[in-house]
């Protein structure tokens, strides 16, 4: 008998959305603590000598009640109108840079990244992505400054063809330019030791598992109309425009419901579903309207932007652009870091459906834990799978697991024991109250989801091995002698990784 629902996305729960375009979203009335979250109008802007020493002997850098406030502000009148970075054009950078290493190119203007390490994403899961067709939109390739800014020029001026036009950006570390034998001028342009002093976070509010390197400096070039798509960065932010203007549309980090944020296991993780904000299908992008209302202003040369953790930013280049962030990763780095190391209550010698099974027991009881009510939990997980998962998770009602697993019958999934409940909700309810201590309530929440993805992607991947090593095509073992295992396995593996967002959509909406 099945004793236990998970998730509970019942279709008698609804929720309060407007089909309507509207300029400024609303918050739907949620029950959730939202007292952390402070309403936004116009951006702040702030001059230099306000900062004086911070109030209490700070030096002369950004004082702490900036990183504590939490919101973004831009800055006027700093000291990087003194550094020679300030002087820097297309053509200076043409002189002394020779290559370009790694520019991005696309026929969109706008640009979704794709986190393509295989460190942090299996080579299953970038297939399973690729084969629904979802790729980047871009390719990668070495160019010289030269080539770069020529297409750059070329484009603004409507050389290119209207039907095939190509879009260029590069991103990379200020520090490869410095190794670079060709360059010694022109990173020297940047003041390091002083640029810490001015920007530096305090120890309160980063990383403390970086070592030394405490600050990261990230040059951006860009053409005309080159736009990042809505994302977040870990770190804080402190963006200094040089040469151009760039648009900047951001918001809160309680926005990432409303933006629908790609899964944890896609390759785009980081990133927004909705990316042309100009033009949102509410009806593709239900829970938009919901998204808490942020800031769009300009940056001009001079200026520099600080971007708090968490925060979403689409970016767009105004003519050709030259940027440099100075990234310093935020002491929730840390706190995540912590969460996501926690040990699972569950053991290695159980089915795949046994783990499925317990991995919905644990999302249950971590989710509940997380907002205090049973009936916060299944409104938030509802919210998650139609944020994250309605476009991968087929509409209810839902194949029976033995469909995809064919380990058992009604789901495949029987009770656990009470002392294994027990286990979970304490295991769960650690993991709760370390997601609980992240600020602001948005960052929180959002991370409360990326654990569910981690724990439903590590449930299906759950003994993916062991069932390639079986070596079964259709219950005929005799198969493997004819074609050998290596191929019945790659056939299979196929299979199985095609499996995937079928069996994540089991756990979020069957059986429940």
């Amino acid at each position: 008998m099945i004793l236990f629902r998970i998730f509970a996305l019942s279709a008698s729960i609804q929720i309060s959305i407007t089909a309507d375009p509207i300029s400024r979203p609303r918050i739907v009335e949620s029950g959730y603590p939202w007292s952390d979250y402070v309403p936004v109008g116009n951006i702040r802007y702030v001059d230099w000598s306000e900062f004086g020493d911070g109030g209490a002997g700070e030096g002369r850098g950004v004082p702490q009640s900036v990183f504590k406030s939490r919101i973004p502000m831009i800055i006027r009148g700093s000291p990087v109108g003194e550094w020679g970075v300030s002087g820097w054009h297309p053509k200076k950078i043409q002189t002394e840079i020779s290559t370009l290493q790694n520019v991005y190119i696309g026929h969109d203007n706008l640009f979704l990244y794709f986190h393509d390490d295989k460190d942090d994403f299996n080579q299953g899961i970038l297939s399973e992505f690729s084969s629904r067709g979802w790729a980047p939109n871009y390719y990668l390739r070495n160019l010289s400054t030269a080539d770069f800014f020529h297409q750059c020029r070329a484009f603004s001026q409507g050389m290119p063809p209207p039907d095939n036009p190509l879009y260029y950006y590069y991103s990379g570390d200020l520090g490869i330019w410095a190794e670079s034998p060709d360059s010694p001028g022109i990173t020297g342009d940047f003041p390091w030791e002083e640029s810490l002093e001015i920007f530096g976070v305090p120890e309160e509010f980063r990383a403390l598992n970086k070592g030394e390197k405490t600050q990261e400096v990230i040059s951006w070039l860009g053409c005309d109309n080159v736009t990042a798509s809505p994302h977040y960065d870990s770190v804080h932010n402190f963006f200094l425009q040089v040469y151009g203007a760039k648009r900047f549309t951001i918001f809160p980090p309680e926005a990432h419901l409303g933006l629908h944020m790609h899964p944890k296991s896609h390759p785009s993780w980081t990133q927004a579903q909705v990316v042309d904000l100009n033009n949102v299908n509410v009806q593709k992008y239900p829970l938009f309207p919901t998204t808490p209302s942020g800031f769009d202003f300009t940056l001009q040369p001079g200026e520099v932007l600080y971007l708090p953790p968490f925060w979403f930013h689409r970016v767009q280049s105004i003519g050709m652009s030259i940027s440099l962030a100075l990234w310093t990763d935020s002491k929730l780095v840390d706190d995540i870091d912590e969460v996501f190391s926690s040990p699972l209550p569950f053991e290695s010698s159980w089915t795949r459906t046994q783990f499925l099974t317990a991995s919905a027991h644990y999302i249950s009881a971590l989710t509940q834990a997380f907002t205090g009510s049973k009936s916060s939990a299944r409104r938030l997980l509802h919210l998650f799978t139609i944020s994250r998962h309605l476009h991968t998770c087929p509409p209810p009602p839902v194949p029976p697991l033995s469909e995809f697993l064919g380990e058992s019958q009604d789901c495949g999934v029987e009770g656990i024991s009470e002392g294994l409940q027990e286990k979970i909700n304490k295991y769960a309810g650690v993991v709760a109250q370390g997601i609980r201590r992240m600020k602001p309530y948005g960052v929180a929440e959002m991370k409360l989801c990326d654990f569910i993805d981690d724990l439903l992607n590590f449930a299906v991947h759950f003994k993916r091995d062991a069932i390639l090593d079986t070596c079964e095509v259709n219950s005929v073992d005799e198969e493997c002698e004819k074609v050998g295992k290596k191929e019945v396995n790659q056939e299979k593996g196929a299979l199985v990784d095609a499996q995937i967002p079928e069996l994540v959509c089991w756990a979020l909406q069957s059986c429940m």
